[in-house]
């Protein structure tokens, strides 16, 4: 007659049922339950058990070899079924694997980010600072511009970011002498208006280049930074192409900037109505875009000579 099994055996056979071990139980348990837990899965061969434990690992490294070792040290090398011994090794290593890789996608931005941030600490000379195709800047942009050494020039590229990151950009020193500023191919469309407005009244003493470029810029947010672009008396070279931008917004915010004493450069989308319907396309009607220039050219010649570009080729719906 067998023994009844002990309290301590039956909470973990009850830790072992999967909907149990995915439920976060796992991530309280004290590392000597845990390890033994782990090895009575391991050597068992519960591999959806194992995929979940390996995810919340307490321990510094993972002893891969050791544990195949004692694998095949503890079963005979016997076929059982259809199933050898090597095929439910490779089995169990697998659901090893894809526990850590699942464990790597959940911290790997926090990594990346944390690195970033320390290699950029060491530049105390730091002057410009682009970023291009950087996925872990979103909410974590805090961590990685944070020195005292302010900037002259910082391009952020197709590098998703929170309204949040915007925020901390009027917020840190590395900002507050700025000549250049680029946003392009990064969405804003869903920021409050009010967000870019402070970013810029914060550099307009400094700003000589403005790059907004296929930021899915609404006409309110358009509007909401007129007062701020007022302000940059040093710009020079503004870029707004790649944007949604109605007739009368193009308006005003053409007579904003080629007002200013330094400006000498400029380029805007072709407006909304320079289109054949509401749904944009890839290119503009011609007839609907010459009439909209033609409208704007001589109102901009009052206001200042030198030439100012539109681009009609904006694709408008999807950026290139």
């Amino acid at each position: 007659m067998q023994s009844p099994a002990s309290l301590y055996e039956l909470a973990k056979q009850n830790l072992m049922k999967g909907d149990t071990t995915t439920s976060g139980a796992l991530h309280e348990l004290p590392t000597v339950i845990f390890h033994d837990l782990f090895m009575d899965a391991f050597m068992r061969e519960h591999n959806e058990v194992l995929k979940v434990m390996v995810q919340f690992w307490p321990f510094r490294y993972l002893p891969l070899r050791t544990l195949m070792q004692m694998r095949k040290q503890d079963t005979p090398h016997a076929q059982l079924g259809e199933i050898t011994t090597e095929k439910r090794d490779l089995q169990t290593l697998e659901a090893l694997l894809d526990g850590l890789d699942m464990q790597l996608s959940q911290n790997v931005h926090h990594s990346y980010s944390e690195i970033y941030a320390f290699y950029l600490l060491q530049l105390q000379n730091l002057q410009e600072l682009h970023m291009n195709k950087v996925s872990f800047l979103r909410g974590n942009l805090h961590k990685i511009i944070r020195s005292q050494t302010p900037l002259e020039a910082l391009s952020l590229c197709s590098s998703p970011l929170d309204e949040s990151d915007l925020k901390h950009l009027s917020q840190c020193s590395s900002t507050s002498q700025l000549k250049a500023l680029t946003l392009r191919r990064i969405s804003i469309k869903s920021f409050n208006p009010r967000t870019l407005q402070v970013l810029l009244d914060k550099v307009s003493n400094t700003l000589e280049t403005l790059i907004l470029e296929c930021c899915d810029i609404t006409d309110t947010q358009i509007l909401a930074i007129l007062p701020a672009l007022s302000h940059c008396s040093q710009l020079k070279a503004f870029n707004c192409y790649g944007n949604d931008i109605s007739h009368g917004t193009l308006q005003a915010l053409l007579y904003q900037t080629a007002g200013l004493s330094q400006f000498t450069q400029g380029l805007y989308p072709a407006p909304m109505e320079s289109y054949q319907s509401n749904v944009l396309t890839e290119f503009v009607d011609s007839q609907r875009y010459a009439q909209v220039y033609a409208e704007l050219t001589p109102v901009l010649q009052d206001i200042r000579p030198s030439p100012l570009n539109f681009d009609p080729t904006v694709a408008f719906g999807g950026h290139n």
